[in-house]
């Protein structure tokens, strides 16, 4: 289930991905993927907006 289906975020590169895939492998009932895990995946020079800061342990996907 998704909660939210896209972030905002800032990129220091000249080529950016358009799209990024997130690896859901370990998710669970108990365990959803929570808006600061998304950010420790982003590749180097991508960071989330700023209106995030507040919002990072809102949950992102979880397994229903």
């Amino acid at each position: 289930m998704y909660y939210v289906k896209e972030l905002f975020v800032w990129c220091y590169n000249d080529q950016y991905p358009a799209r990024i895939e997130v690896n859901c492998m370990d998710l669970t009932p108990s365990y959803s993927l929570r808006i600061g895990d998304i950010e420790r995946m982003l590749p180097h020079g991508m960071y989330l907006h700023k209106m995030y800061d507040h919002q990072k342990n809102r949950p992102v996907v979880a397994l229903k």
